[in-house]
């Protein structure tokens, strides 16, 4: 008798504890599943409401929303509702209903009324088909309309923040609807004006609980199954059996944790025979792989926009992705602007196809924007076959890119040689500054963009290496600011005025990739030539052109000289000084 007791005990004992444990397992695995679900569902509400506003008419809905201004009585409001406007939009919103009749429940429009706790229908989509239905059936009377009916929202927060706020909102539980006995969740999304970007009202959408509640009463159901299952078994006396049925419980509630802890390869591997449990982890995948391939894809599309707004873009206003971008996004910030030109580019192009040039700019850019990136800058802008770079660091930066990208073309060059193709150079201009960076444009269309007079001076120096003959031209602004100029071979090459500026800017060239033999003649002649340009500033024009005469002697290879000689002898020639 002692050892039934015993035995009765020890089995209470086990139950009691197995109980305790698969009430735990199944209330984390239950509420895991529960929030997660409903955050996918009021993710998937926000993007459909988001999605609707952006399909609305608004040229319709403006109109209808200055049908509501004045008083309006019954009759005006039915008038309303059997206009064009009112028709397109309810039948647009009935169209959106239509996408999921089994989810969706309700679609309107809500405008904000004369307090913050009101709100006022636009368009519900029920009315017409409400309408239509009672004529016909003769159930109730054609009077049916919800055109600027004002009703109470002081406790619809979400509602209220859309309205004042006008961004995306989404409820945060299911509601109750005694009326209809159903349970729905409301998602509200702006509506602007596609033309001037003015707030005009908010599209709602009702969704019901049914695939919820179904797929959580499917938990539930099989959760209980499972757990009745363990405790029979667990009665019948075997902890080997017993663990052998909670193993696979705790191996899927790890995958759910996992899962809720943002791994979202989590996947259940358990291998079961009870079909119950086999149905949930399959459930479980099935949603987690829906989960991560709308991630992916969502991941994807922001790289693919990351091609057309550089991350460094988004960094420097404050995005984390391009979703964030707005109208008039700025920011003020000293940086250095890169311009480069492919030289007589026109030329080799008269003798590519379309098709060609396409295919030769690519590849042109395609090895010289690593270049840049490699150096801590980002191409703002491709100007057909030039760039603007902008480099946010050191002017070395910009400097060390330039040098870089002309090595690499004179490799090109090599390659191309060899193929018969005819040979390319570039001219680079740099200039630092403090500038503005932000989006231009309108709500339809706009683009990011650098504003100053920083990025004209520096086109300026780009196209001054045609004149000139040089590859490299920086600003005197650059050249102070250089931390390591001793890395460089440069040369101050003159003041010149620039259009646009009142006052000369001083001129550096930087001529480190220059052939060995000029690049030796113009860091041995420095002085002199330096010497020469301080001559045609102070006005010395004839010593400047004997000066620069005896420089091209030394080296005819140095078009720059040569410039300024020609700069010498037209002063000597006219008597105008510099």
């Amino acid at each position: 008798m002692a050892e039934i007791k015993y035995r009765i005990y020890i089995g209470t004992i086990l139950v009691l504890s197995s109980l305790l444990i698969l009430t735990v397992i199944f209330s984390s695995l239950y509420v895991s599943l529960q929030h997660r679900l409903f955050t996918e569902t009021a993710d998937r509400l926000k993007a459909t409401a988001i999605l609707g506003a952006e399909g609305v008419n608004t040229d319709d809905l403006g109109v209808l929303l200055d049908r509501m201004k004045g008083p309006l009585s019954a009759d005006d409001a039915l008038k309303v509702e059997a206009t064009p406007e009112y028709f397109r939009v309810s039948n647009y919103l009935n169209k959106i209903r239509t996408t999921n009749p089994s989810l969706i429940l309700y679609v309107y429009i809500l405008a904000p009324s004369t307090t913050q706790d009101r709100a006022r229908f636009v368009v519900d989509a029920d009315v017409l088909r409400l309408r239509e239905e009672a004529i016909r059936t003769g159930s109730a009377s054609d009077s049916i309309s919800a055109f600027n009916l004002e009703y109470d929202i002081h406790d619809q927060p979400q509602t209220v923040a859309a309205l004042i706020q006008k961004t995306p909102q989404v409820a945060d539980r299911f509601i109750r609807d005694p009326e209809y006995k159903t349970n729905s969740l409301m998602g509200l999304a702006p509506i602007f004006d596609h033309k001037t970007g003015v707030f005009l009202a908010c599209l709602g959408v009702d969704i019901s609980d049914f695939n919820y509640s179904q797929f959580l009463s499917s938990v539930f159901t099989v959760a209980f199954v499972i757990a009745g299952l363990l405790l029979l078994l667990i009665v019948i006396g075997s902890f080997l059996l017993a663990w052998r049925i909670s193993e696979p419980i705790i191996l899927l509630t790890d995958a759910v944790r996992r899962f809720g802890d943002s791994d979202l390869s989590s996947r259940a591997t358990l291998k079961t025979s009870i079909k119950e449990l086999f149905d949930l982890k399959h459930n479980f995948n099935s949603m987690a792989d829906k989960i991560q391939n709308y991630q992916e894809h969502l991941l994807e599309l922001n790289r693919a926009m990351e091609r057309f707004v550089p991350d460094a873009f988004l960094n420097f206003l404050s995005k984390t992705s391009i979703l964030e971008v707005e109208l008039g996004d700025q920011i003020q910030k000293d940086m250095t602007i890169m311009f480069s030109d492919i030289r007589g580019f026109t030329a080799i192009s008269e003798h590519l196809t379309p098709k060609q040039t396409f295919n030769f700019l690519n590849t042109y850019l395609s090895r010289i924007a690593p270049i840049i990136r490699r150096h801590g800058g980002f191409i703002d802008k491709y100007l057909g076959d030039g760039i603007m770079a902008i480099f946010p660091g050191r002017v070395d930066d910009a400097v060390f890119c330039a040098l870089d990208m002309i090595q690499e073309i004179r490799k090109m060059n090599i390659e191309r040689e060899k193929e018969g193709l005819a040979l390319i150079a570039t001219g680079t201009g740099i200039h630092c500054g403090t500038m503005m960076m932000g989006t231009i444009g309108e709500a339809e269309r706009m683009q990011t963009t650098v504003i100053a007079d920083s990025v004209n001076l520096a086109s300026r120096l780009e196209a001054m290496t045609k004149t000139v003959g040089a590859h490299l031209l920086i600003s005197r602004e650059v050249y102070n600011r250089l931390e390591d100029s001793d890395a460089f071979s440069s040369r101050y090459i003159g003041s010149t005025y620039f259009k646009g500026k009142t006052e000369q800017v001083g001129v550096f060239e930087v001529f480190n990739q220059d052939s060995a033999t000029n690049r030796q003649a113009k860091a041995g002649d420095r002085k002199k030539f330096e010497a020469a340009v301080t001559m045609l500033s102070e006005s010395r024009f004839e010593e400047a052109e004997a000066a620069f005469e005896k420089i091209l002697a030394d080296n005819p290879e140095d078009t720059v000289a040569r410039w300024n000689l020609e700069r010498a002898r037209s002063r000597v020639l006219s008597g105008i000084d510099l």
